[in-house]
C-alpha cells in the first residue's frame, strides 16, 4: 500500500522514467489551433537600465596600445573568464552595445561609451556587432552556390576557422546533411575568402572534417552570434590576451564609435589611477508579464469530438503528432482502392493529414498522391 511504501522506503517509494509512446484515446483528441506570439514591447515606453560591469584596466590600457581593446582590471586569471552574462543579458549581443563609463573631467561627470564588436578575421572588413551575417550566392535553376561541401558567399566573410555559426533558410528548406535551429562550426582554412565548409563540432572545423551537404534548399544566410559563444570563443567580445595575460573586450576602433580609449590616453594614470570607476551596459525594462515575452500554443479539445471522456493535457505529458489518421486502423486507408470510401465521423480524426491520398500505376511507375505538400526533393 501507499502507506507502507512510505514508511518502508521513505518519501519517494517509486519512479518513472521516459513516456508512453501511444497515448490512450482519451488523451489522444486535442490538437493545435494556434500559435500565440509574444506581446510586442512597445519601444515608446521602454526605460533603460544600467546594469554595472566591471572597471577598465588604466595602466595596461594606455600602455598596450590598441585601440580596439579595453583591458578589465584585475581580470588575469584565463581559467576564470569575467562575467558574459549580467542579470540574464549577455555582453555584446545586443544591436548597437556599448561599454559606457562615467569619468570626472574638471570637476564635470561625464559619460563615455565604445561599441562592443566581434572579433574579425579578415583586414578591411567592417566590425560586426552582435551578429556576422553572409549569403550564400544562388544560380537560377541551379539551386545554391554549393559545390564538393563548399559554401560559396556573395561576398567575403568574417567568420574564423572553428567560429560557432548557424544556417538559415527563407523557406525552412536546408541542404540535405543541415538540420534548423542547430550550432555548426565554420570551416575556413583551404578555402577561399568567400568561402567556408561546416563542421559539426569545433574540434572537426580544426581537423577540416567538414559534413557532407548538397545545393538544395532555398536562399541561405549563416551567421555567428554572440549569444551563441562564451568568453575566448572564436568570435566572442570577451577575449583572453596570452601575452599580456589579462581578459579585454573588443570594441570599435573607429573613434566615432570609441571615445573610451582617447580619453584614456588623455587623462592617463595621473588623472584617473589604475583603474576607471566601474562601467555599465544599458538595456530596456521590460514592462510585460512573463506569459506575454513567449511563444504559446492553444491547445483545443473540439466539443463534437465524440469521445466524452476526453481530458486537458496533465503536467509532465508529451505533446506529440497524433499517429492516428483516421481514428480507427489504417488499414481502412491502405486496403481500400478508391480513398473516398474511407469516412471521418468527427473533427478529431481531422487532426493528422500526413497520409497518402491516392496512388496509381502507369507506364511502369508508380506515382504517389499525399494530402499535404512532401517536401521531397528528387533524389
Amino acid at each position: 500500500s501507499i502507506a507502507n511504501s512510505n514508511s518502508h522506503f521513505g518519501q519517494l517509494a517509486f519512479s518513472a522514467n521516459g513516456f508512453r509512446d501511444t497515448a490512450f484515446s482519451q488523451d489522444d483528441v486535442g490538437y493545435l489551433t494556434h500559435i500565440i506570439p509574444p506581446q510586442e514591447a512597445e519601444e515608446n515606453v521602454q526605460q533603460q537600465s544600467a546594469l554595472e560591469y566591471g572597471s577598465i584596466d588604466v595602466t595596461n590600457t594606455v600602455g598596450i596600445a590598441s585601440t580596439s581593446r579595453l583591458y578589465l582590471y584585475n581580470e588575469t586569471n584565463i581559467d576564470q573568464p569575467p562575467a558574459s552574462v549580467i542579470q540574464g543579458y549577455r555582453i555584446g549581443a545586443k544591436v548597437d552595445d556599448t561599454l559606457n563609463v562615467l569619468i570626472p573631467v574638471g570637476g564635470v561627470l561625464n559619460s563615455y561609451s565604445s561599441k562592443i564588436v566581434m572579433p574579425d578575421t579578415h583586414v578591411g572588413t567592417t566590425p560586426s556587432i552582435s551578429v556576422k551575417t553572409s549569403q550564400v550566392g544562388r544560380s537560377i535553376g541551379l539551386g545554391n552556390s554549393i559545390s564538393s561541401n563548399t559554401l560559396t558567399f556573395n561576398q567575403n566573410h568574417s567568420f574564423g576557422n572553428g567560429e560557432s555559426i548557424r544556417v538559415f533558410s527563407d523557406n525552412t528548406r536546408l541542404p540535405d546533411g543541415l538540420d534548423n535551429n542547430r550550432v555548426y562550426f565554420a570551416v575556413t582554412d583551404g578555402v577561399a575568402a568567400n568561402q567556408i565548409k561546416i563542421a559539426q563540432t569545433v574540434n572537426d572545423a580544426f581537423n577540416q572534417n567538414e559534413l557532407a551537404i548538397n545545393n538544395f534548399g532555398g536562399t541561405l544566410t549563416v551567421e555567428s552570434r554572440v549569444s551563441d559563444k562564451l568568453p575566448n570563443d572564436i568570435g566572442h567580445p570577451l577575449q583572453f590576451d596570452d601575452t599580456n595575460n589579462q581578459w579585454y573586450v573588443t570594441v570599435s576602433a573607429n573613434s566615432s564609435d570609441n571615445n573610451i580609449y582617447p580619453t584614456l590616453v588623455s587623462l592617463g594614470t595621473t588623472s584617473l589611477g589604475e583603474s576607471t570607476p566601474r562601467t555599465f551596459i544599458t538595456r530596456a525594462s521590460d514592462p510585460r508579464p512573463s506569459e506575454e515575452r513567449i511563444y504559446r500554443y492553444r491547445y483545443v479539445i473540439p466539443a463534437g469530438s465524440g469521445i466524452t471522456s476526453a481530458r486537458a493535457p496533465q503536467n509532465g505529458f508529451v505533446l506529440q503528432r497524433s499517429g492516428d489518421v483516421t481514428g480507427a486502423t489504417d488499414t481502412e486507408v491502405a486496403l481500400q482502392f478508391n480513398p473516398n470510401t474511407v469516412t471521418m465521423n468527427n473533427i478529431s480524426e481531422m487532426r493528422n493529414f500526413s497520409f497518402i491520398s491516392g496512388a496509381k500505376y502507369n507506364a511502369g511507375e508508380i506515382e504517389f498522391t499525399s494530402e499535404l505538400p512532401h517536401r521531397l526533393s528528387v533524389g
